[in-house]
């Protein structure tokens, strides 16, 4: 099991915390954020990626290289199968 945190971050007015989280092949990824009217956008390499689980509201930026998800959410999760 791998993991890592970034917690409590200030970017501009907003404070931003990463949590990632890595078992049996799944890469679990939460973005925690105070403000609403920023947007998160979260990209991922589809060769090296699968099997997207997605907690919160996202929207699928077209891509045929990447999985890239953007989202206004306070609180996002992720879980991705690595290949």
């Amino acid at each position: 099991m791998k993991n890592a945190a970034i917690e409590i971050v200030m970017v501009a007015d907003n404070e931003i915390s990463v949590f990632y989280e890595e078992v049996d092949g799944k890469m679990n990824l939460k973005v925690n954020q105070n403000l609403s009217d920023w947007t998160v956008e979260l990209v991922f390499p589809k060769s090296k990626f699968e099997g997207l689980s997605e907690t919160g509201n996202f929207t699928e930026v077209a891509s045929s290289k990447n999985w890239v998800y953007q989202s206004n959410d306070a609180n996002i999760e992720i879980t991705l199968q690595k290949k």
